[in-house]
């Protein structure tokens, strides 16, 4: 029994303001029965029938439905009334295209957790359609349509049918089998029909209910005592006040009429006579909680989703596409150029690894100077890498070389020590170790090649390849000079000035170690130097190069003291000397480096502390105007020269000066030639530890960070290079954390707008399923379902993806690194990885962002109103 109280309904608009639907609707419905709701459109006849099937909500008053106040109600009870208690017949049919006809009546039972094939064609047969089952309601007509409607309201047995304009679609004859269909249902439960045709009301309806304006102003019942057959009795013709006599029955009564038995024509009363309401006891009908099981809700997502494959497929590649992007910006974002280079090493098996400090961009600064140059290494660094777990031996190496080729540059060790030749130009610093040491690198087969008859304090031991370097150098190479030759004092080539002594050479081996480098260089297979760089088996050789091959040794640890005196000839190191004419007011710095050459040989006969100067070098200091044609000219005058500290920023502290005699200016590209006394001065202050060498490739990793911190550079181009190259990618690490972010919102946007996409698409289909008793849980896991496919493929493609592209992407950044650098040796550098670890967080993030792109449509499917989805199809 439904018992309506006071009930009232208003409607709000901005437009329209409010309306006032019903209006204080007083009605009791009783269990079984056919019930007619008429009134002109607007009266509140779909509106009453909506609040009673539980989808709109109560303005005021109550509602009791088998002893259950649905006012009272929230949305999952209302849903479950819906579900156990309603059975739907609409205007417009409100089937499931994508759902065949099976499927659309059996979701009623779906949702109550139930599933009878034997009912479904129980309640097909019938609506007279049976055998319909796999049909899909496109393909039926509009009465066949209505009738599956009725069948799906059957089928779960309800206590109230709700129809509303069950026949107003349909032609004449369809109408009468819907109305003979639902007066047969009536028998069982209350069948509740609004509709705008009087006809069939007075036809079929046990109880007439008429509204205007909201109120009810008409409540009749069928008069029980009132018969609906034509009766002739007593010569007279009765004829029921509503009924239409059809051509059979006219027939009939004109035979009667010929006959003259028939001499009065009435009609009977009406046979609806005011409804009294009866005075009964409601007994209460628990209502139930029943809901579509996951089975089955996977089942009926699915079935969505079939119609929208393309549509999953291109969500899913472009949120594939914007996750792989993601992850390897994640790699890029994790990249770590101290990783990189320590990797690379390990795979070039670099045993032994040297570097250089040059100033840093801090201490450029506080110098204001613009471009880096090489500085001493202070005990105090040394200590630091000392106070790592690094467990090799660390050497240090003096910056004093071998000049060999007239190219060589000091302190500027670079790719051009070798040019296109794999012979270098010039020697790596001086080392202070032991014999010990050298039989450590070489092994058993360490042997002396030749050895000097005496073996001063500040001479070096050179490698065979070095002593061969000299001899290529010098047109001597295939005259197989021995290597007895070079042992003792150092001229390079024709100079007459002494560049160092040689104390031994020692067998390095490396002519069978690096027999294909030298033979396809003596076959002339290198034709430049990016041939030479580019040969792996040259990177090798490179390696040892500055690992051991290329560095003078000396056993003596007073090294730099014995050779400050020995006035062998040095080099002045960048803007570290000022010249003037006193000691306080020092007129320039040098600029560069450049030769300071001892007078060896007297051949300008200076004074101790005399020198002779470049003419232009002196020009650049004085301001004066000497050319080579008036260097006689000149007037010797006494100037000082001051070496100052490195580091400090303006260098105002003076370490050294000494005063020095221009006696005259000579024609040279060199600062000039200077006595003992002045050339000691420049052995002094610019012989100094330029390098630091370590002896193990164990923990590379602490020493690579300390390293950054003070600005070394190693002299390895290779690892220089892979260095500079690492350095480069990381710049652009915060470029890809905003690119990271973006993509993080893009990944968002599209599982959102592809799920928004999906609700919008199947707004009318929600809504049925609300009226069917659907609750929102259950359609958010429909959604939710297809949503998941979406992630679970972006997941599997995206993974997939990543995996593939890393190395398409370390393809793509090397390739352009050459373009950028032709000449720089680049091995085969891995700048990202697949990352487990990355993957697995897209995976779990895309896990989460999906749920976090379920939040608007969860919201979107909460306010989703069944009686406005079926207000606008109807």
């Amino acid at each position: 029994m439904i018992q309506i109280k006071n009930l009232t309904k208003i409607y709000k608009s901005k437009k329209k303001g409010t309306h006032r639907a019903l209006n204080d609707v007083n009605i009791t419905l009783p269990n079984k029965g056919l019930v007619f709701v008429l009134g002109k459109s607007g009266s509140g006849k779909s509106t009453l029938l909506n609040l009673i099937g539980g989808l709109d909500k109560i303005t005021s008053g109550k509602i009791i439905v088998d002893g259950n106040d649905i006012s009272t109600f929230k949305e999952s009870e209302y849903c479950n009334y819906r579900n156990t208690h309603i059975g739907f017949i609409f205007q417009d049919y409100h089937l499931i295209d994508e759902l065949s006809i099976y499927e659309n009546i059996v979701l009623s039972l779906h949702l109550r957790k139930e599933e009878d094939k034997e009912d479904v064609k129980r309640v097909l047969k019938t609506v007279g359609l049976e055998g319909y089952e796999h049909r899909l309601p496109t393909e039926l007509s509009g009465g066949e349509r209505q009738r599956i409607a009725i069948a799906r309201a059957l089928i779960k047995n309800p206590r109230i049918v709700l129809a509303d304009e069950p026949t107003g679609n349909l032609d004449p004859i369809t109408a009468t089998a819907i109305m003979d269909i639902l007066k047969i249902i009536s028998k069982d439960c209350l069948v509740l029909i609004v509709s705008h045709n009087e006809h069939d009301a007075y036809k079929y309806a046990d109880r007439i209910l008429k509204l205007d304006e909201g109120q009810i102003i008409q409540d009749n019942v069928r008069n029980p005592k009132i018969k609906s057959d034509i009766v002739i009795s007593s010569e007279t013709l009765m004829i029921p006040h509503d009924r239409v006599i059809n051509d059979k029955e006219i027939e009939a009564i004109n035979k009667k009429l010929e006959n003259k038995s028939i001499k009065k024509i009435s009609k009977s009363e009406r046979k609806y006579v005011p409804y009294v309401e009866p005075n009964e006891e409601v007994e209460k009908v628990q209502i139930l909680n029943k809901n579509l099981s996951l089975r089955n809700t996977s089942k009926l997502s699915f079935r969505f989703l079939k119609s929208k494959v393309g549509n999953i497929i291109l969500s899913s590649f472009i949120a594939s596409f914007i996750v792989v992007v993601l992850a390897l910006s994640e790699s890029f974002i994790t990249f770590n150029h101290k990783d990189i280079l320590v990797s690379e090493m390990e795979k070039m098996g670099i045993q032994t690894y040297s570097m250089s400090r040059l100033t840093t961009a801090e201490e450029q600064t506080k110098l204001n100077v613009t471009s880096s140059y090489y500085v001493p290494i202070t005990d105090e660094v040394i200590q630091e890498f000392k106070d790592t777990n690094y467990e090799g031996e660390i050497l240090t190496s003096y910056n004093y070389v071998l000049t060999i080729g007239s190219s060589g540059r000091a302190f500027q060790y670079s790719s051009n020590l070798f040019y296109n030749s794999v012979f270098t130009k010039e020697s790596l610093g001086t080392v202070v170790t032991s014999e010990d040491y050298l039989k450590s690198i070489y092994g058993d087969s360490f042997k002396w090649l030749a050895k000097a008859e005496v073996e001063q304090p500040y001479g070096v031991y050179i490698s065979d390849y070095l002593a061969d370097c000299i001899t290529k150098n010098n047109n001597l190479y295939s005259k197989k000079i021995g290597y007895d030759k070079y042992v003792g004092e150092y001229f390079y080539s024709t100079s007459k000035n002494c560049y160092g002594y040689i104390n031994g050479v020692y067998d390095s081996g490396y002519k069978t170690t690096y027999k294909a480098v030298l033979d396809k260089y003596l076959a002339g297979q290198y034709k430049d130097y990016t041939d030479i760089m580019r040969d792996t088996a040259f990177g090798e050789f490179y390696s040892d190069f500055y690992g051991k091959l290329g560095f003078l040794y000396s056993f003596n640890p007073n090294f730099r003291e014995d050779f400050v005196n020995s006035n062998i000839c040095m080099r002045t190191p960048h803007s570290t000397i000022s010249i003037s004419e006193s000691k306080e007011d020092p007129i320039r710095r040098t600029s560069s480096s450049r030769y300071v050459m001892y007078d060896r040989n007297e051949t300008y006969k200076l004074s101790s502390n005399g020198m002779a100067m470049s003419y232009e070098l002196y020009n650049d200091f004085f301001g004066t105007e000497y050319t080579s044609q008036n260097l006689k000219a000149f007037t010797p005058r006494t100037i000082t020269i001051n070496s100052y500290d490195l580091l400090e920023p303006g260098y105002k502290t003076i370490t050294a000066s000494i005063k020095v005699n221009v006696e005259k200016l000579i024609n040279t590209s060199n600062t000039g030639y200077v006595g003992s006394e002045v050339a000691t001065f420049f052995t002094d202050t610019t012989l100094m530890r330029d390098s630091i060498i370590f002896t193990s490739s164990d923990h590379f990793k602490p020493i690579v960070e300390i390293a950054e911190k003070y600005n070394f550079k190693t002299n390895l181009i290779a690892i220089e290079g892979v260095s500079t190259i690492t350095k480069a990618v990381e710049v652009f690490v915060p470029i890809f954390e905003l690119v990271g972010g973006i993509l993080l919102v893009a990944t968002v946007f599209i599982l959102t707008t592809f799920a928004m996409k999906m609700i919008r698409t199947k707004m009318h289909d929600i809504g049925i399923m609300k009226a069917l008793g659907a609750k929102n849980r259950t359609i958010y896991s429909i959604f939710g379902l297809q949503l998941s496919l979406v992630s679970l493929i972006t997941c599997v493609v995206s993974t997939v993806g990543y995996y593939f592209l890393v190395d398409v992407t370390n393809n793509i950044l090397l390739r352009s690194f050459l373009k950028i650098s032709p000449q720089a040796m680049v091995l085969d550098i891995q700048f990202i990885h697949f990352n487990p670890i990355i993957a697995l967080i897209n995976v779990i993030l895309i896990i989460f962002l999906t749920v976090i792109s379920l939040v608007i449509p969860i919201l979107v499917i909460r306010k989703i109103e069944p009686v406005k989805i079926i207000k606008a199809k109807e």
